[in-house]
């Protein structure tokens, strides 16, 4: 995406805010850092397992939802949105 950015000849934040999920190693070493909504990974790969671990033996329980909690991580490539002329 910063590259498409790049050749596109938009910088990043001041022409385009980037934002992704998940808090990887790669959106904090990228410059600029890449802002995310991060979740709890583990916790979502877990709960995915159980309920396919269920469904494979057989379970006829009705598919749940689930809410994890998630954390908006601003960094340096989100800028607020210039104003119009």
């Amino acid at each position: 995406m910063l590259s498409a950015a790049r050749e596109l000849d938009l910088r990043v934040p001041e022409d385009l805010s980037v934002i992704t999920f998940d808090d990887t190693d790669w959106a904090r070493a990228v410059r600029p850092r890449i802002s995310v909504v991060a979740q709890p990974v583990q916790e979502l790969g877990a709960q995915a397992v159980h309920a396919l671990i269920a469904r494979v033996q057989g379970g006829t329980h009705p598919p749940e939802h689930t809410t994890l909690p998630t954390e908006f991580i601003a960094r340096e490539s989100v800028a607020p949105a210039r104003k119009r002329p």
